[in-house]
């Protein structure tokens, strides 16, 4: 864990002070978060803009996301003041509140993340492979005989 205080200028002008959370509430949001992803469909065709309402809607309306990452909001400041649920109370302090959530989820669930997406990209392309291979070998119809498939292969027919 890092001791060092990043700071960011929220919408309103506030500062935000972020410290990352202990790793026990980082990795808990961590998961929270990817429990909300598994529902989340998305693949080369997707629409972006779509994909990106399904992300935020999932994460904002998330009882156990906004619970785990309130938890590690806990350990940052606004305007010098350790954050809490009155922080938020203020309605000009409002509008801050998602920036403010989205930059401590960031901070705390990346260095769980970055290893695993070169790592993820890898599967990705293996999967694909594998569809596209079943998909290849489904154009066969059930009545071609196996020395029909094989001379097909054989003569790249």
């Amino acid at each position: 864990m890092s001791d060092e205080i990043k700071e960011f200028t929220l919408p309103s002008g506030a500062v935000l002070g972020l410290n990352v959370a202990p790793y026990a509430d980082a990795k808990a949001l961590a998961q929270a978060i990817l429990v909300e992803a598994k529902g989340i469909s998305f693949g080369e065709d997707t629409d972006h803009l779509g994909l990106t309402k399904d992300i935020i809607c999932s994460a904002l309306s998330s009882k156990e996301i906004e619970k785990c990452a309130l938890k590690c909001m806990s350990r940052c400041t606004y305007n010098g003041s350790r954050i809490n649920n009155d922080t938020w109370e203020p309605v000009e302090a409002r509008g801050d509140y998602v920036i403010a959530l989205y930059r401590v989820i960031e901070e705390n669930i990346t260095p769980f993340l970055n290893g695993l997406l070169p790592d993820f990209q890898q599967m990705k392309g293996v999967i694909l492979t594998l569809i596209n291979t079943r998909k290849s070998k489904s154009t066969m119809t059930p009545s071609s005989s196996t020395s029909d498939y094989a001379k097909q292969g054989m003569h790249g027919q």
